[in-house]
């Protein structure tokens, strides 16, 4: 399962910043094609869910969760199930706001599903072998 999150984030600690973080997931096919997931479930956050938003969203945006507590906020979260076919999978976070960034997390399933995070549209790119023109048409 992947957890991805949507989210309007309005901080006052430690200093005031405004994020509209927005998510789209695919799964990696051959020749890495992107394949549209649809959530399996959507819901407000929870506890249980704040290591993993901590995780993607700490080294990336520098914003915890309890930067996000000190203020406003409207965090969901959306869960995708991998079905079998889907040995690697890709989250990409449209961020706008303080910051106007992209930045993705991988999953590959062969090895452990471990996360990589990569900060840039241009990162995201090259790992796909896709110009950045054809990548932002399929994520905007």
């Amino acid at each position: 399962m992947i957890k991805a999150y949507m989210a309007h984030i309005e901080t006052s600690l430690p200093n005031p910043r405004s994020f509209i973080i927005k998510p789209k997931v695919f799964c990696l096919g051959p020749n890495n094609s992107l394949q549209p997931l649809e959530p399996s479930e959507k819901r407000n956050i929870s506890e249980e869910d704040i290591p993993d938003f901590d995780l993607k969203f700490g080294e990336t945006l520098l914003l915890s969760f309890v930067d996000v507590a000190s203020g406003e906020y409207d965090v969901e979260v959306l869960e995708f199930d991998k079905n079998n076919e889907c040995k690697k999978a890709l989250e990409v976070y449209r961020i706008t706001g303080s910051v106007n960034a992209f930045f993705a997390v991988f999953h590959d399933k062969e090895k452990g599903d471990k996360l990589v995070i990569v900060r840039s549209l241009s990162e995201i790119s090259r790992m796909l072998d896709k110009s950045a023109e054809e990548l932002q048409a399929i994520l905007t």
